[in-house]
């Protein structure tokens, strides 16, 4: 896999050759359709170097964030907004959440995707038990992200820590200090992953 950086952005274009990325003009032109559409079909993320109207074009853009979900970032407002297409990006890539508004609907698509993307949903939706299960499940780490009451819910914080035990560094004090929470990590947590005053009691179950 190659990753580069693009200039001036400081973002890692995942699969993107460096001869791609040499020159934001390379041997063709930005403005005919068929060849950023062949591109950016292989490469999604250098639908940033596509003309505006290309960049505004559902035909063009959905090759590429079926490509790369990220590259949803450099769509036409208009395409960020549609809902065919947001979709297919958050399929894609559940970080596509950052560069929408995302819906329950979106956000349950993203997370399921990859959990983490739990960080760019609303606060509300990170107090939704739903979509936070959902998260935890595809990455027990995005409990970080949960809302405080539902890093205090036994069922959020259990799931979390089945699917990734260093999740219980994010879970309430109380939970960090429950039986069954402690149990469902079969005995795997290391001393160093928990706050003195909670290790005691954690290895305290036969």
């Amino acid at each position: 896999m190659y990753q580069r950086r693009v200039e001036g952005r400081g973002s890692v274009c995942p699969n993107v050759p460096a001869s791609c990325l040499q020159s934001p003009a390379l041997d063709m032109r930005w403005s005919d359709r068929s060849q950023v559409l062949a591109t950016v079909s292989q490469h999604g993320y250098l639908l940033r170097y596509a003309s505006a109207e290309l960049k505004a074009d559902k035909g063009v853009v959905r090759a590429a964030v079926k490509q790369n979900g990220l590259a949803l970032q450099y769509a036409s407002e208009a395409l960020k907004a549609d809902p065919k297409m947001v979709r297919t990006a958050v399929k894609q890539n559940g970080l596509a959440l950052r560069f929408i508004k995302g819906s329950k609907e979106l956000v349950l698509m993203a997370v399921a995707q990859y959990g983490r993307a739990l960080v760019h949903a609303s606060e509300e939706l990170r107090g939704d038990k739903d979509v936070v299960l959902a998260a935890v499940k595809q990455a027990g780490n995005a409990l970080q992200y949960a809302s405080v009451e539902l890093r205090s819910d036994k069922e959020v914080v259990l799931a979390a820590v089945n699917q990734n035990i260093q999740a219980l560094l994010y879970a309430s004090e109380e939970l960090k200090a429950d039986r069954s929470v402690a149990l469902a990590t079969g005995g795997k947590v290391f001393f160093p992953m928990l706050p003195p005053a909670v290790k005691p009691r954690h290895f305290a179950y036969d």
